[in-house]
This record gives structure tokens, sequence and C-alpha cells, in this order.
């Protein structure tokens, strides 16, 4: 990722240059810091593939004491660890409150540089291709991403808290909110926001049905008990859990309700989001504050729910993915896009025959 407007995002008050407060959980001997700290010593001499995308890839640790963090390992294209992370702790970090946010830590291979054959850098390195060789020998990498190759001279990675379930009582439901806003450029009484209005135009083009997507303004429209169940319906459908888990009456599902209209993280999103892309995609005033909002906008939000809580106690919901987009490489597509659905009709439901959705302002 390009680095060079870091320096001139002026536009936004809330900038701590750097972090400094400790960790808490399972990675509480890490510090909130940008730099890169040590890697630690207690994690055991293996690793396991858990996934990966176009730019990392995901270990986990089946041994030793850090079971609950994951080990990220950057592919070949990827930019700069040091600039990523340090881009998280200033421009992101600071939206949120420390709970609200999946722990990331920027962590050093080696001490100081140093290598040796039994370095600590040398002997997760050897991990990690020794288990990359295995997943790729037995096929267990997604067909896009075989042949794909980590960065070379890997000397820092990252360490994530795990959210996944921690025994088989526990349930995660994995989301993007998406827009939780309409866009700034939509077209006056749009039918569709933002994110349907491209579900509509994807689904044309696909020849795919849509109407079962979920439109995140449902997410924060408490108001209404049919928002509500839908949201319900397709989080829990697609969180593929036993129907009993999330069956009318069960725990698991009144306490993802309960989380669902009172929590405070998705409100503090969209206006996150609002705040950093006031005028939208077609003329910015400030397109590093698109970008970010940009970034807001294709989170993750990881919601675990734990037996035993009752009510919004049980649940601990965090955002990850959250590396700043290069605003001066999507700007063009981002603009392209918005002309596409202003201009299709895409935003007022106005393409013949019409694709049905089940977008809000649509009800």
């Amino acid at each position: 990722m390009d680095t060079k407007d870091t320096d001139k995002d002026t536009h936004h008050p809330h900038q701590p240059p750097a972090m400094s407060s400790t960790a808490d959980g399972p990675d509480a001997a890490l510090r909130h810091v940008s730099e890169a700290q040590p890697f630690p010593r207690d994690t055991g001499p293996s690793v396991r593939y858990v996934a990966e995308g176009m730019a990392n890839m995901v270990f986990s640790f089946p041994g030793g004491g850090v079971r609950d963090l994951l080990l990220r390992v950057p592919k070949r294209a990827t930019g700069s660890y040091s600039d990523i992370h340090g881009h998280w702790c200033r421009y992101i970090y600071p939206l949120f409150r420390p709970a609200d946010l999946v722990p990331q830590y920027l962590v050093a291979l080696d001490d100081g540089g140093a290598g040796g054959a039994d370095s600590n850098g040398d002997l997760v390195r050897s991990a990690v291709r020794t288990e990359l060789d295995r997943v790729e020998g037995e096929g267990g990498r997604p067909l896009k991403f075989r042949g794909s190759k980590l960065k070379e001279d890997i000397r820092e990675v990252m360490l994530i808290r795990d959210m996944r379930p921690r025994d088989d009582a526990e349930k995660l439901i994995e989301f993007k909110p998406k827009w939780l806003a309409q866009s700034p450029t939509a077209p006056a009484g749009a039918r569709r926001c933002r994110n349907c209005a491209r579900e509509a135009l994807r689904s044309r083009k696909k020849d795919e049905f849509v109407g079962s997507i979920l439109c995140p303004l449902r997410l924060l429209d408490r108001g209404s008990p049919e928002s509500l169940r839908i949201v319900c319906d397709d989080l829990t459908a697609a969180a593929g859990a036993d129907a009993g888990v999330f069956a009318e009456g069960s725990r698991g599902l009144e306490s993802l309700r309960e989380w669902l209209l009172t929590n405070e993280l998705l409100p503090r999103l969209r206006d996150a989001q609002l705040a950093n892309d006031t005028v939208g995609v077609l003329e910015p005033e400030d397109t590093f504050g698109l970008g970010r909002a940009m970034t807001l906008r294709d989170c993750t939000c990881y919601v675990r729910l734990t037996p035993g809580g009752g009510g919004g106690g049980g649940v601990e919901a965090r955002l990850g993915d959250l590396d700043l987009k290069d605003q001066e490489t999507k700007l063009e597509y981002w603009k392209n896009m918005e002309l596409e659905l202003i201009d299709g009709g895409w935003y007022m439901g106005a393409e013949v025959p019409r694709v049905k959705t089940n977008c809000l302002l649509e009800a």
C-alpha cells in the first residue's frame, strides 16, 4: 500500500500517533503499540493452516501457550506490514474502543535482525513452509489461491486475536456490515441503498438471484420487528449452526437479538463511515478520509456467543479486516461504480425487468 499521503491527513482531529496500552485476555503479554514487538517464545513447534486471502495467509498454533492468537503472514504482493499496522494504529484504532476491535500486534521474527540456524524466526518460517507444503500437497487451499506464494525473507508478521469458537458450545457469527448509511451521492428518493443497488447490478450481470441478500440498513433499523427477524434469520443461517442453537426461545437467539438491539458497535461504525465521507466518491474533498471510509465499509464483524451469558452479556463482538484501502489505486473504480449505479437506475430500481432485493428502502 502506498503511504505517501499519510501525513497529509489533517482533517480529522482524533489522531494519536501510537498506542501504548497493554492488551487484555489471552494476548496480555503483548502491548498495543505501533512498533514491532518480540515474537512470543511459547507458541509451540508447529503451525496449522486456517485460511487465506489475496494478501495474507493465516495460521494457528495448535500447541504452546498462545492458542487464542493467530499468525498472519504476508504474501508476495502485500505491502509492508510495518506500514499497514502503523496505519491501523493511527487511523483506525482511535475511532473505536479497544473492545470493539480484533486486537492485532506487529511482531519481529528475529531479535535485532539476528538470524542463526536455531533462531525463533527461522523456526517460525520453517513451520509455516512445512505446513503450507502439506496443505498444498493435499489440495487444501482454495482453488483461486493455489500456487500463490508467501513473501520471501519474512521479517515481520502479525498476531491477531482468534475469534473462532473456543469450544463446541460457543458459536461464531461473521458478517460484513457494509454501508450502514446511504451513499452521499445517491439520487434523492432512492429506492435502494448503495449496497443493495450494487447487489442488484451484480445480480443482473451474473444472472443470479439476490432477493435474500441482507440489506445493511436493517442492522440498525431497531424499531422494526420485521428487520430484526430478517437480520437474525440471515446471520444465523450464515453461521451454519445446528437448528436448535438459534431456535425460537433459545439462549443463543435471545442473546443475538439483545445484542442487535442494544450494541454500540454498529452505530459507532456507521458514524465513523459518515464522518470520513461526507460528500461521496464522485468529487471527494478528502481522498485519504474516503479511503478510510471505504475501509470501514468493507470490514468484518465477528460476534462470538458464549452459552450461559444471558442477554448481551454472553456476546463478544469485534471488528476486523481493517487494513486501509489505498485510495489512489481504488478511486477511479469507486467513481465508475457509483456512476454506473446512478446512470443505470440501480438506486431507483428503474432497471427492466426489475431485480428483486430485500432493501429496507424498498419495503
